[in-house]
């Protein structure tokens, strides 16, 4: 068939409600290209998604609309990041309720709740169902890595954890936990290192006061 930007339309939405946003905003632009009756809604999809992929550039756009997916998706993660946690995760729980399947929902509350330490259970079920879905996505790494020290899988912690790094290079957290998991498995040359880096970068007082005493106890 010839371009057809009402198709292009369809497909944008079927890609985005199954979890692929980057097909979705490929197609989306599609249509826009090339000719859609949904026109208004086509850029207004297209402007939550970028809102959503890069927040900073983009404080103003209105998220407001209850029941539109992709305004819900913008409007819990200002709310995550101004620390408005229950906030957030209502959005998150509304939209996994609305369509099980969109992924991304599913990745961003699992990493909310990684962070809070409240649900490491539901955290990590919804970090593995995300994993299948995106396997070379660095936060569902690092979110399992966090999450498979807790349960007590240094190795594969270690697995995820090193997987990550390699995006996320400036990422205290994440260091603190590989240096913690290589310290359980007395692997000291590699839990000095990688607690080292931590402390260069932002960690919360408790973790930095843990990676303090491990590297004395390492000296």
């Amino acid at each position: 068939m010839p371009p057809n930007g009402d198709l292009y339309y369809d497909l944008a939405w079927a890609y985005y409600n199954a979890g692929n946003s980057v097909e979705a905003e490929s197609a989306m632009r599609s249509a826009v290209q090339t000719g859609t009756a949904f026109k208004d809604d086509a850029s207004r999809f297209l402007t939550l998604l970028e809102a959503y992929n890069n927040p900073a550039r983009n404080p103003s756009v209105d998220a407001s609309d209850t029941k539109y997916v992709p305004a819900l998706m913008v409007a819990a993660s200002r709310l995550q990041q101004q620390g408005q946690a229950d906030k957030a995760k209502g959005i998150y729980e509304q939209v996994i309720g609305k369509n099980p399947l969109f992924v991304p929902a599913s990745r961003d509350l699992a990493v909310l709740l990684t962070h809070e330490q409240s649900d490491d259970a539901k955290a990590y079920a919804l970090a593995s169902k995300a994993r299948e879905a995106f396997p070379d996505d660095a936060d569902v790494a690092r979110t399992l890595g966090i999450l498979a020290y807790r349960k007590g899988e240094y190795r594969r912690s270690i697995e995820l954890l090193t997987e990550s790094q390699q995006k996320r290079a400036e990422d205290g957290e994440l260091f603190f936990y590989l240096g913690m998991a290589h310290y359980k498995l007395k692997e000291s040359a590699e839990s000095k290192t990688a607690l080292e880096r931590a402390l260069q970068w932002k960690v919360e007082p408790k973790l930095s006061d843990q990676a303090t005493k491990v590297l004395a106890e390492l000296k």
